[in-house]
């Protein structure tokens, strides 16, 4: 059930009331900000629900996301608020005041619009590729009108060199199966356009400086500090590497709480200088549904921005695909529980499925490049 987490309505209806309101401290917003909700009923009941929509669009059971009234302070006086943490999906919102009667029947009360920008440039990550000298920025928004990165070894980006992006995007027909290709609000959403613009003659130890967007929508100024060469002799190479990773932002999805404690801990070790951070699998926990991966990504951006942020296929991930009859999570259930060792050096990363205590490798995977993944290659079993 692609809604086993919401509430089933007996029916639903529209009947706006002048005497209930609902409004927010805002009706327009950017990406993940916070926004305060109002709510005033005389006749407001325990159910009554203060239900989220994107688009406006949407059937009135077709919500993102809800609130029972009498989960915000002073209800019983019959008016209460709260916040929320709304962002730019790449279409507008619309609060509803439903009132549920003793059936289960939903009727709208009240409403309240906010809109979102539809040339915010979001989610800013970069990666290192396979050849030296170059980084990837990558960005996602509503829009594809010309996106482009401007870099400058200065701050004000002075003397800027201009990268034009090439644009990609998915629709619902792309994916394999459910819960991800369901047009639902919590599944499938439209995910905008995927830009990408490739950095070239970069410096080892070098810090550039850049934004990313549009002419008419950018980014705050990031910055990076260009990637050793694999022949330069480094003192130390830095880098953070781990696994499973959630959500933090309540309520939608409080999968992770430890995201948080994770993320923080990345942003400050980013300041301190790390060369790469490398993300091996299960990432997000979105599981089909579309909205985490806005979250997550957002969550990411500060450190993604800074960092070459490396990412990889989890062995749950593995489970289904056909050249991968061992899956690794299959030991995960059996007497040989153990853990992913990850190894590096300039040419090659190697992981390995390890038991514990034991230590007996029982699958291996050797990556030559930075940008080839997992599915490229195929696991060995070793006994």
């Amino acid at each position: 059930d692609v809604r086993d987490t919401q509430v089933v309505f007996s029916g639903s209806d529209y009947a706006y009331d002048e005497s209930v309101k609902l409004y927010a401290n805002t009706s327009v917003i950017r990406n993940e900000d916070a926004v305060e909700i109002t709510w005033e009923n005389p006749s407001a009941g325990l159910f009554d629900m203060i239900a989220i929509y994107t688009p406006p669009s949407r059937d009135i059971e077709d919500y993102l996301d809800y609130r029972y009234v009498s989960d915000t302070k002073g209800w019983q006086k019959n008016h209460g608020v709260f916040h929320e943490v709304l962002f730019n999906m790449r279409a507008d919102y619309e609060l509803r005041y439903l009132s549920i009667d003793s059936h289960k029947k939903a009727t709208v009360k009240a409403s309240f619009k906010i809109s979102v920008p539809d040339n915010e440039p979001m989610h800013g990550h970069i990666a290192v590729t396979g050849k030296p000298g170059e980084m990837r920025v990558m960005w996602g928004s509503a829009k594809s009108d010309k996106p482009r990165v401007k870099f400058s070894q200065s701050p004000d980006l002075k003397n800027a060199v201009t990268v034009v992006a090439t644009t990609t995007t998915y629709t619902a027909d792309d994916l394999c199966g459910p819960r991800a290709n369901v047009t639902d609000p919590l599944m499938f959403q439209d995910p905008g356009f995927f830009h990408t613009a490739l950095l070239k003659d970069l410096k080892p130890g070098v810090r550039y400086y850049y934004t990313y967007g549009t002419d008419k929508a950018t980014s705050k100024t990031a910055s990076f500090l260009g990637a050793p060469y694999p022949d330069t002799k480094v003192a130390v190479t830095k880098f953070i590497g781990y696994g499973d990773m959630g959500v933090y932002y309540p309520p939608y999805y409080p999968d992770s709480m430890g995201a948080a404690g994770v993320t923080r801990g990345l942003e400050t070790e980013a300041t301190k200088g790390l060369d790469f951070i490398l993300h091996f699998g299960d990432i997000s926990y979105a599981r089909g549904r579309g909205y985490i991966w806005d979250q997550f990504m957002t969550q990411m951006t500060t450190v993604a921005e800074q960092v070459p942020y490396m990412v990889g296929t989890s062995g749950i991930a593995l489970d289904g695909a056909a050249y991968q009859p061992y899956p690794w999570s299959k030991y995960q259930n059996f007497k040989n529980f153990g853990f992913q060792r990850v190894t590096a050096n300039s040419t090659h990363l190697l992981m390995e499925f390890v038991t514990a205590p034991g230590g007996e490798v029982l699958d291996d995977i050797t990556i030559p490049t930075w940008d080839e993944t997992a599915t490229d290659h195929v696991f060995k079993r070793r006994y």
